[in-house]
């Protein structure tokens, strides 16, 4: 049931992304939708979505300076408000709809995990 309620959610957040124009309210909304889920909030949640937040915000912040892409609506850094708070969210995602019957790996394995992604997406970034 919890990877049906967020495969749900990460359509509607496409959804809102795509159909909103203002990125303040796609922000609004989308902390809202993804509270939904979020009911009975975990430690490892927290820092799921702390640790992609932050560490995908880096990532962005070096590639949209880089110049390796852009965004047309930048709100902060060259970013829209919501784009670190999605990294946040999709890894959380990733994870609840992943997880089967088997343990899933210890926190510190995935926090490793997301930052060594970053590390090495920031690595293929030309001077």
């Amino acid at each position: 049931m919890q990877r049906i309620i967020f495969s749900i959610i990460l359509l509607f957040t496409v959804a809102v992304m795509v159909t909103i124009q203002n990125n303040f309210l796609i922000l609004l909304l989308l902390l809202l939708l993804w509270a939904i889920p979020f009911k009975h909030y975990k430690k490892s949640d927290a820092l799921f979505f702390s640790i992609g937040t932050i560490s995908f915000l880096i990532l962005d912040v070096v590639v949209v300076k880089k110049g390796v892409f852009y965004f047309s609506r930048p709100d902060f850094l060259g970013l829209p408000i919501y784009e670190p708070f999605l990294w946040g969210f999709y890894l959380i995602a990733i994870n609840k709809i992943g997880q089967s019957q088997e343990k899933l790996p210890a926190q510190k394995t995935f926090c490793l995990l997301v930052i060594l992604i970053c590390l090495t997406l920031a690595q293929g970034v030309d001077s």
